[in-house]
């Protein structure tokens, strides 16, 4: 649950971040807002100050957190994690801007996040290793204390299934695969665009 914070020129230690009470999943540094962000499975985020290393401000996350980051300059933050959902937060008033949402299963649970700025997208990376790539278009129109819908699913990289039972052409032109796996849902796979799929 420590962060560790090393001077590498003089190869020592020169803070412990010990506020954490759970392993400690994430790490990301804002130039902007010279600060840092670290994500725990105690369900917490903390923004911490990276010149006096005290912290800026905890946020409660209700669910465990696998991975967290800046976004716009250090003022939001996102995370997910256990719940399979992608949410958004500020970074001044530590509340969630991304609207209601379902929780997912255990196997959808997201296990990392990976900011692409050049695309302007995250690609979420879940248990399944199914890869979800979400526009940050949204984030353009938001206004300061409003909302924004869930960040939109612009392509889907099909994961692993296990061990796939039983599968079979569906539809009116047959461009859909329904496959039955040994897990509980039954995935359909559109072939005419293979990145795009439902449960």
């Amino acid at each position: 649950g420590k962060v560790r914070i090393w001077n590498l020129h003089k190869r020592t230690s020169a803070a412990v971040l010990a506020s954490h009470v759970s392993v400690v999943r994430s790490l990301d540094y804002s130039p902007e807002q010279n600060a840092i962000v670290s994500a725990s499975r105690d369900k917490t985020v903390i923004v911490w100050d990276a010149r006096s290393w005290k912290i800026r401000s905890t946020i409660a996350i209700l669910e465990e957190i696998e991975s967290a980051g800046f976004l716009k300059d250090g003022n939001l933050i996102y995370t997910g994690g256990e719940t399979a959902r992608l949410r958004l937060w500020t970074t001044d008033s530590q509340q969630e801007i991304t609207q209601e949402q379902p929780s997912g299963t255990e196997t959808e649970a997201i296990q990392e996040i990976i900011y692409c700025p050049s695309l302007r997208i995250l690609l979420s990376v879940h248990a399944d290793q199914t890869l979800l790539f979400h526009s940050l278009s949204p984030l353009d129109s938001v206004v300061q204390g409003g909302t924004v819908p869930p960040l939109p699913v612009v392509r889907r990289v099909s994961g692993t299934y296990g061990q796939v039972i039983d599968l079979a052409y569906v539809g009116q032109n047959k461009s859909l695969l329904a496959l039955a796996t040994n897990d509980e849902f039954v995935r359909i796979i559109n072939l005419a665009s293979p990145s795009k799929a439902t449960e």
